[in-house]
């Protein structure tokens, strides 16, 4: 069988994780002593190296498998996703794929030299801050010491310690993916974007309560906090259940995939597809009875075959997997999800109906959760404006 394009998947893919949303210190531990070791003066950021480093053997290596290796699309899903955006902002992935699918997942957040806070990427001095802070943790005294560490012990879930993410080191990543793309420097390829409509649903604290809530609000937004709880109000506790989810969606999933798709239809000559699963199911990666639509990684059921197995019991997600497929098929083979007897899906327009939406089928929609994802374009802006302010 001849293959004519290779995809490339890098599915949770930040290496390996503490928790899904974690990665952990062997794929990203930054440590000044890493640094000085190094003679360019870079650490960090090894787990978006190896994909990398895959990426290059599959150019090298491809044909010989009755590949193309001017057909390689890559795709992801929640870190996954996040791993094929920074992939898609790396200059040293230039030319070593040729598509892109993220399913709930992006990197456009602002960065500062602190250590990371939700909202606040790192660079690679103050991603050095949390490696210094791990080395405590375990109560090491150098790095040499925690290399005599067995690496389960460095990394399984019960380290305790959370924090390691991709930083902008200046070598793999160059800048806050925001400010790459609105200079058009970035991996200019065809993607296809897609969020769930109730992402939050799988990480909303189950014993959440109003009080705590709006503590966490204010603690994240600060000065925004007044206008964050008229987006996400959370006046009882089941409100504060659904604003922590709906806020959790859009800050870590629906405004990075929106600036991901909107920034592209701007700068980039590559076409970016908007899509958006909404599909109602009593199957789902969330357990609590006050899901309201479609939870984070519940999409993978629809690309992975899992409902089209059980066609008898989920005759409507079936038949919404089975166009989510052959969209994907089709983009994966030539760029473009769109073939004869599906409805035609435009590139992204925010002025437009032009988000795919998923549910009981396929149909055009606006970008959903408008004023959500408005909201914190604002709040992200204002972050950016003030962390750029203190690097100068």
């Amino acid at each position: 069988m001849q293959y004519e394009t290779t995809f490339i998947n890098p599915f949770r893919a930040l290496c390996r994780h503490d928790g899904d949303q974690c990665p952990g210190a062997l794929g990203f531990m930054v440590h000044p002593e890493l640094t000085k070791e190094n003679p360019e003066g870079h650490s960090g950021n090894y787990g978006l190296l190896d994909q990398i480093y895959a990426l290059q053997w599959v150019q090298r290596n491809i044909a010989n498998f009755g590949g193309d290796p001017s057909k390689v699309t890559i795709a992801g899903e929640s870190a996954g996703a996040i791993s094929c955006s920074l992939l898609c902002g790396s200059p040293l992935a230039k030319g070593l794929f040729h598509g892109c699918i993220s399913q709930s997942g992006g990197s456009f957040a602002p960065w500062t030299d602190n250590p990371r806070t939700l909202g606040m990427d790192a660079s690679q001095k103050g991603a050095e801050q949390q490696g210094i802070a791990f080395q405590k943790h375990l109560k090491k005294k150098s790095l040499k010491q925690l290399r005599k560490m067995d690496a389960m012990s460095l990394c399984d879930g019960n380290v305790g310690f959370a924090g390691f993410w991709p930083c902008v080191d200046g070598y793999v990543i160059c800048d806050d993916q925001y400010r790459l793309y609105e200079r058009g420097e970035y991996n200019d390829v065809p993607v296809i974007v897609m969020t769930n409509s109730d992402e939050g649903a799988l990480f909303a604290p189950g014993n959440m309560t109003a009080e705590n809530y709006q503590k966490s609000v204010k603690g994240i937004f600060g000065d925004w906090a007044d206008e964050a709880l008229k987006i996400y109000p959370g006046s009882n506790d089941d409100e504060a259940w659904h604003g922590f989810g709906d806020a959790f969606r859009d800050m870590g999933f629906a405004w990075p995939s929106y600036a991901w798709v909107s920034l592209q239809a701007k700068t980039g000559k590559s076409p970016a597809y908007a899509a958006f699963l909404a599909q109602p199911s009593t199957m789902s990666f969330s357990q609590d009875p006050r899901r309201r639509g479609v939870a984070h990684a519940d999409d993978i059921m629809y690309l992975n075959g899992h409902f089209l197995t059980q066609s008898d019991k989920y005759p409507h997600e079936a038949a919404v997997s089975e166009i989510m497929q052959q969209y994907w098929v089709n983009f994966i083979k030539t760029g473009n999800p769109n073939a004869k007897g599906l409805p035609y899906w435009p590139t992204f327009d925010d002025s437009k109906p032009t988000t795919m939406q998923f549910s009981n089928g396929a149909s055009l929609i606006m970008r959903p959760n408008r004023e959500q994802i408005d909201f914190v374009d604002r709040f992200y802006k204002a972050k950016r404006e003030e962390a750029e302010a203190s690097r100068k």
